[in-house]
């Protein structure tokens, strides 16, 4: 069970030091390890991001999301978002439209003869940014 709502709260953008920084929630009704998150896509304004290669904060460390396979022994928590740090520049108080994808396998849901499920999950939402 998968819910696109979870992903983007109205408080999810911020003005960074670089550019906005956008806090992505994990959208399950439960913790997975980080091998768990498969690709983001990510656009403002309707500009793509390239969130593969952006750093990301997941639980105080940052990561790529390319390396992220073999983080088997580090969960993403439900209560804790991934911080997705662009470089677009925004200052507080501006709107922006973010469109957030996010794929993601849930390794103890097995479907055969495929293997876990995989999911993609869009969410899309206007936001003011802090």
């Amino acid at each position: 069970m998968s819910h696109a709502e979870l992903v983007l709260r109205p408080d999810s953008a911020h003005a960074g030091a670089d550019g906005v920084d956008l806090a992505i929630r994990l959208p399950h009704y439960r913790s997975l390890p980080l091998s768990c998150l498969m690709g983001l896509r990510v656009s403002i304004d309707g500009n793509d991001v390239d969130a593969e290669h952006l750093p990301l904060t997941i639980c105080g460390k940052e990561y790529r999301v390319a390396e992220l396979g073999s983080k088997f022994d580090t969960e993403w928590y439900l209560q804790d978002p991934a911080v997705l740090h662009t470089d677009i520049p925004k200052t507080a108080g501006e709107m922006i439209d973010v469109s957030v994808a996010i794929k993601i396998r849930i390794p103890y849901v097995i479907i055969e003869p495929f293997g876990p499920l995989e999911r993609v999950i869009e969410s899309s939402r206007s936001l003011t940014i802090e």
